[in-house]
């Protein structure tokens, strides 16, 4: 695996060559972990991912590009772990003050470094390590002022392909100590799956965030969205464990994602439901107050009530006063539209016939993303094999 940076203008013109430019043709695994992307202040992309070019141990890089296309960090990027163990999923953030903060899991434990434009690192030359009596795995870091994160990560126990997994949340400042006493309990109520991985976090505007995600706690097999607001204290917004958006009956609902309305003190959640069979499909809401009270009553709002139509989204945005789902629309068993819908703060269609087409080619649509709302419109892109091997598209909506 190869990889490669393209940058577009906001008419969807390429910069830089086509193909864009090799960022690293380093030797990797036969297969990946995660990877991640950010850009700071300077427009200037912070990328992190792994590879096996230190004598075949799966190690942590990062690297940063201008936007004319120069390697900052060197051409080799930066090595952050220089270990035999397995490093995985880093994520990058960039703090108030200019800093990149990357955290990556190393099998039992998590580590996560600071990184300065230039390229000096803040936290040492092994970063500051997250350990604990049970595994500490998936750390995602979250930018709040004053040079600070806050981290998401799992405390696991048990067997990796079945672990009891706890998720907890502590905040960092900028030497890297935390700063809570304890760490905060986003969930300790079970039912966090090894595939279920990287919550949805947005900010709450006021150092603290909401943090979403699914479970299927109490031993049981379904699958039920869950949110929770931690507070920049440590405190938690909502009832313990998190707020249940849908307690409807044979039902399997998946990867929350939500928007805040700060004026209205509102939180709104869309998320992938399925019958319980995971045969049909549909697209499901939830408000919330400030308190946490449930707007939409105890099942939430159908946007697209569960059919034999396949829709999967992948992003939901907020864009001005609404909110916008982008989703995939399936054709057959392999192939796919791209589509979006804008929803107002009751949940309403609000474009003419409900849904724009971004897509109208029908073929296999993979790793579907979005950007957020800025310059009045939103940009996907996705893998799609139209023309044979994969490319990658994009397309925006204003």
């Amino acid at each position: 695996y190869d990889v490669r940076l393209q940058r577009l203008d906001s008419e969807g013109n390429e910069l830089w060559d086509h193909n864009g430019i090799l960022i690293s043709d380093n030797p990797a695994m036969t297969w990946l972990t995660d990877w991640d992307m950010t850009v700071d202040a300077d427009n200037h992309a912070i990328l992190v991912f792994q590879d096996i070019r230190n004598a075949g141990n799966n190690n942590v890089y990062a690297y940063r590009i201008a936007p004319v296309g120069s390697f900052v960090w060197g051409i080799d990027g930066i090595e952050l772990s220089d270990s035999p163990a397995f490093s995985a999923s880093p994520k990058v953030v960039v703090t108030s003050a200019g800093n990149a903060v990357v955290a990556w899991s190393e099998e039992t434990i998590s580590i996560m470094q600071k990184i300065t434009p230039d390229g000096t690192l803040l936290w040492g030359a092994s970063g500051i390590t997250l350990s604990g009596a049970n595994t500490i795995s998936w750390p995602q870091p979250f930018a709040v002022d004053n040079d600070e994160i806050l981290l998401k990560y799992f405390d696991d126990s048990g067997p990796p392909y079945a672990p009891t997994r706890q998720c907890y949340m502590q905040k960092y400042d900028a030497d890297g100590s935390p700063v809570w006493t304890n760490p905060t309990v986003v969930s300790n109520a079970g039912g966090i799956s090894a595939w279920t991985q990287i919550f949805n976090i947005i900010s709450d505007e006021n150092n603290g965030c909401f943090i979403s995600w699914h479970d299927s706690r109490g031993g049981g097999m379904t699958s039920y969205p869950f949110v929770q607001h931690v507070l920049n204290d440590g405190s938690v917004g909502f009832s313990a464990n998190g707020v249940q958006l849908s307690s409807e009956g044979n039902r399997q609902n998946f990867y929350p994602e939500s928007v805040y309305d700060s004026v209205s003190g509102e939180l709104t959640t869309y998320w992938y439901q399925t019958d319980g069979d995971q045969n049909n499909y549909g697209i499901t809401g939830q408000k919330l107050d400030s308190d946490g009270n449930l707007l939409w009553g105890n099942n939430g709002l159908n946007i697209f009530p569960i059919s034999s139509l396949y829709v999967l989204p992948f992003a939901v945005r907020k864009a001005n006063n609404d909110v916008i789902v982008l989703y995939e629309e399936g054709i057959n068993g392999t192939n796919f539209y791209v589509k979006a819908v804008r929803l107002d703060d009751s949940g309403s269609f609000v474009w003419t016939g409900n849904s724009v087409t971004l897509c109208s080619v029908a073929s296999e649509k993979v790793h579907s993303t979005a950007s957020q709302f800025s310059q009045n419109q939103i940009i996907a892109a996705w893998e799609d094999d139209r023309n044979g091997a994969k490319d990658i598209f994009a397309q925006n909506i204003n």
